[in-house]
């Protein structure tokens, strides 16, 4: 399936999709192709983890540790990977979580960290 062509002379795909019965398999043409949007899509359709539902926020995570960077100011439900506790490093109290979501209201450029701890 195609999902996008180039707007100038060029011909072909320039973003397809191909799905096999052992895989789901992604053309992209350009270097760096890969919008926010389309790996969002990508991760939604094939049922991946991912802590927050649009693009605007870096995310850069490991199994205790969780750093956030707002590109886009804006409010993010960020979903914790699992069932712990959040502590936010900088006041090292611990976030308060509706059903494995902290609710953030950030700024552009705002960076926030997290440790996750166990329950």
């Amino acid at each position: 399936a195609v999902h996008g062509r180039f707007d100038d002379e060029r011909r072909g795909a320039a973003i397809a999709e191909r799905r096999d019965p052992e895989a789901t398999r992604w053309y992209l043409s350009a270097p760096g192709g890969l919008s926010p949007e389309i790996f969002q899509r990508i991760c939604r359709e094939a049922g991946a983890y991912r802590p927050v539902g649009k693009p605007g926020l870096m995310v850069n995570m490991n199994g205790d540790f969780v750093s956030l960077n707002a590109l886009v100011a804006g409010r993010y439900d960020f979903r914790l990977p699992r069932k712990c506790r959040a502590v936010n490093v900088k006041s090292g109290k611990e976030e308060w979580a509706f059903d494995g979501v902290l609710k953030l209201n950030l700024t552009a450029g705002e960076t926030c960290w997290f440790l996750l701890e166990d329950k």
